[in-house]
């Protein structure tokens, strides 16, 4: 279970979140029968509900309020144009999920049963996972534990697939030294081979998160756009996002 929680770290925060914020009244991003005129936007026969884009827009606004503790600076809000990052992020993670179930990627009801099981907000006084609380807590939320599941075993299934992109981008010993032998110039130092050593699982760390964080961005843009391309990507204009 807890090997699961680190492998899908992302995935179990968000469900969390989910259950705890968003998403009430909804099965969250898994709806796909909204009316017309009852949507954020279509990915081929997916549909992002216009519930679950307001909720991801309030708590992303919610987000930034906390953070500056109610002191937003004027006209802060407007330049960071978040209903068009929330938009767009809700139709890049729907892309995903269904380029991962092309390719076959699954998780499996093991697999989602440990990482229900692991969800603090589920968890007893005890500190294990109480069936009672969670059914508490989707009841709170109007979910069904199957409404939840589905949609925490998309979760997964997308952060499958963005380790599968990750896992293929690898950074080669000589480019590690040559980012060190630059930083080391730059600031007019000398080149020193056991300073380098100490330093070297580190700066390989740094260099492939930044590969694989740009790779991954690569991948989806790349995605989104073969979907645009086919008009496979619909928005819905009334809601008058810009960018």
């Amino acid at each position: 279970m807890i090997e699961l929680i680190h492998r899908y770290p992302i995935a179990i925060k968000v469900l969390l979140a989910v259950v705890t914020l968003a998403f009430i009244g909804t099965g969250g991003w898994i709806v796909g029968s909204e009316s017309e005129g009852q949507y954020a936007a279509k990915v081929g026969d997916s549909v992002i509900g216009l519930d679950e884009y307001q909720k991801a827009l309030y708590n992303t606004e919610d987000t930034y309020r906390q953070v500056y503790q109610g002191n937003i600076p004027e006209g802060f809000m407007e330049k960071l144009n978040l209903p068009r990052r929330t938009l767009d992020s809700l139709i890049d993670k729907r892309v995903l999920l269904l380029e991962a179930e092309k390719r076959g990627i699954q998780v499996s009801d093991e697999e989602l049963s440990e990482a229900v099981l692991e969800v603090q907000a589920f968890k007893g006084d005890g500190g294990s996972f109480s069936k009672e609380r969670y059914e508490d807590v989707l009841k709170a939320n109007n979910m069904t534990p199957a409404v939840f599941e589905r949609a925490m075993r998309q979760d997964m299934v997308v952060e499958k697939f963005k380790k599968v992109i990750k896992d293929a981008v690898y950074v080669q010993d000589a480019e590690v030294l040559e980012y060190y032998k630059k930083q080391v110039a730059g600031q007019g130092k000398e080149f020193k081979q056991e300073e380098f050593e100490s330093q070297k699982m580190s700066i390989f760390q740094m260099l492939t998160n930044t590969a694989q964080d740009k790779t991954l961005r690569s991948m989806v843009q790349a995605l989104r756009r073969g979907y645009m391309e086919k008009d496979l990507i619909v928005e819905n204009t009334d809601l008058g996002i810009k960018g």
